[in-house]
C-alpha cells in the first residue's frame, strides 16, 4: 500500500499517510490515533472478508452487543459516512507508481432497507420477515478504476450466530468479494493485526504451516540471538507450543511458561513469515520486550519482511524502539534496508483531525541525535 486516507472511522476524524514504506512505524502521543490507524488499515485490506468486524471487535472487547455498528464511526455520529481508501503498488521496493486504488464507503442503514438499483449488491436473504425491531446493517460501497461500477453488500448480525452474514444476488459480485480486485494477488485476508496480546491460538496455526513447509528455519535463528538454548518448535495435537532448550531440561518446555518477549517475538516473526505478500499490522511493537531484545526484533523485522515481501506497518510508544532502529540502520550491513523504513509522528490538531508528519532514515537519524523529539 502507498498510500492511506480515512475519513469518520473510530478516533480518526480525518488522516492521510503518503509514500508509505516496506517497514513503517506509527509514533505520537496516547489518544493520537495509532491503533484506530491499524484498524483502519485492517478493514481497507480485509474488507471482502466479512469477519473483519468481529476481528477488530475482539481486540477491544466489543463483543456484547451484537447488533450495534456505532463503535465504528467518528464520534458514534453515524449520519457520516465513513471513508477508507487504499493506493496500492506492483512493488514496495518500486512504490512510487500507483497501480490502482480500492475505496469503501460504511453508512449505517436500516436493516430492511432497498439498495440502490444500479449497484451490484448483497442483499438479505429471501423471504426473511421484517423485525421492526431488527438491528441495523452496515451498507459498504467499494470503488476501483477496475469496475466500471461500484459494487455494494450489506453486513449484517444474525441473532442465533456470533459472525456476520452475507447474501449473495449475482455471480459478479460474489466472485468480486470472493477473489479481490484483479491488481491485489495473495490470500483473501490481506492483513494481519498482532494486537498487544499474544494470541497463542493462531500462533500454533501459523507455526504448523511454516513447520509443513520447512520454513521455521528463520524463525529458530532469530529466538538463539535472544535465548541461545533454544534448540526447535514443536507442536502438540492439542494445539500447546513447547520449545526444546536443550540436553539441560528433561521435557519440552511450554511456550506458555516462557518470558512475554519470547512470545512476542515469536509472534512477530511467525506472522511476518506466514503472510508472504501482505500486510502485518503490530500494535505496540515492542511490548513485553526489555530494550536488550530490540536491536534483534528490527533485525528479524527487517530480514523477514524484505525475504517474504510483506510491508509491516507497527506503532510505538517508546523512544528505545526508535533509537534502536537507527542504530541497526547504521551498521554498514543493514545500509540496503534504509530506503525501506520510514516514521510517522501523528498529531492530533485542534480541529480533531489527525496530521501525519514523514521521517525517512536520515531525519529519523538526525532528530535523535539532536534530542528532537519525534514522538509528539
Amino acid at each position: 500500500m502507498e498510500s492511506f486516507e480515512v475519513d469518520n472511522f473510530r478516533s480518526l476524524k480525518h488522516l492521510k499517510l503518503e509514500k508509505l514504506a516496506r517497514v513503517n512505524l506509527l509514533v505520537g502521543k496516547n489518544n493520537s490515533g495509532k491503533t484506530s490507524v491499524l484498524e483502519g488499515l485492517f478493514v481497507i485490506a480485509n474488507i471482502r472478508n466479512p469477519y473483519w468486524v468481529q476481528n477488530i471487535e475482539s481486540t477491544r472487547n466489543l463483543s456484547a452487543d451484537r447488533s450495534d455498528f456505532r463503535h465504528l464511526f467518528y464520534g458514534f455520529d453515524t449520519s457520516k459516512s465513513i471513508a477508507l481508501s487504499g493506493t496500492y503498488c506492483g512493488e514496495i521496493i518500486e512504490a512510487q507508481v500507483p497501480i490502482a486504488t480500492l475505496s469503501a464507503a460504511l453508512s449505517l442503514v436500516d436493516r430492511h432497507t432497498l439498495l440502490p438499483r444500479e449497484l451490484v449488491y448483497y442483499e438479505r436473504q429471501p423471504n426473511t420477515p421484517k423485525n421492526p425491531h431488527a438491528p441495523d446493517s452496515l451498507l459498504v460501497i467499494l470503488q476501483t478504476p477496475e469496475v466500471d461500477i461500484p459494487i455494494g453488500f450489506e453486513l449484517r448480525r444474525s441473532f442465533k450466530q456470533e459472525y456476520m452474514e452475507l447474501y449473495p444476488r449475482d455471480n459478479k459480485s460474489r466472485a468480486y468479494l470472493e477473489q479481490g480486485p484483479a491488481f491485489i494477488a495473495g490470500p483473501r485476508n490481506l492483513a494481519k493485526l498482532l494486537t498487544t496480546r499474544s494470541n497463542l491460538y493462531w500462533l500454533n496455526d501459523e507455526l504448523e504451516g511454516l513447520k509443513v513447509n520447512k520454513e521455521e528455519n528463520q524463525l529458530l535463528e532469530v529466538l538463539r540471538s535472544l535465548d541461545k538454548r533454544i534448540q526447535r518448535i514443536e507442536l502438540s495435537p492439542s494445539g500447546q507450543i513447547y520449545l526444546d532448550l536443550g540436553q539441560d531440561f528433561r521435557t519440552l518446555l511450554p511456550l506458555n511458561l516462557m518470558g512475554e518477549g519470547i512470545q512476542r517475538l515469536l509472534s512477530i516473526i511467525s506472522a511476518i513469515a506466514s503472510n508472504a505478500g501482505g500486510i502485518v499490522l503490530i500494535d505496540e511493537l515492542d511490548n513485553g520486550l526489555h530494550y536488550s531484545a530490540l536491536r534483534v526484533l528490527w533485525k528479524g523485522i527487517l530480514h523477514a519482511a524484505l525475504e517474504y515481501n510483506v510491508q509491516i506497518i507497527a506503532t510505538t510508544h517508546s523512544a528505545e524502539a526508535l533509537r534502536h532502529l537507527t542504530w541497526v540502520l547504521d551498521e554498514e550491513e543493514n545500509a540496503g534496508y534504509r530506503d525501506d523504513v520510514a516514521a510517522y509522528t501523528l498529531i492530533r490538531a485542534e480541529d480533531d483531525t489527525v496530521r501525519s508528519y514523514r521521517h525517512d532514515y536520515e531525519q529519523l537519524e538526525y532528530a535523535i541525535e539532536h534530542g528532537i523529539e519525534v514522538r509528539n
